[in-house]
């Protein structure tokens, strides 16, 4: 048995007419989109808690 190596676009093509290779690519990108915007929404809370704070923070006299 002789060993051919494999050319990276035999694996790519291998991949793609594979099922698990799309559904591998809609799940990288489903995370994307969830890590962004988890990203921006705790940017956003995080804005809003600093503004609280200073608020706060400036109503309280100095010891």
């Amino acid at each position: 048995m002789r060993y051919e190596p494999i050319t990276w676009r035999e694996r790519v093509g291998t991949f793609a007419r594979e099922e698990s290779g799309p559904t591998a690519s809609e799940y990288a990108i489903m995370l994307a989109v969830l890590v962004l915007g988890s990203m921006a929404i705790i940017r956003s809370i995080g804005s809003g808690f600093r503004g609280i704070y200073m608020t706060i923070a400036s109503q309280i006299p100095d010891a």
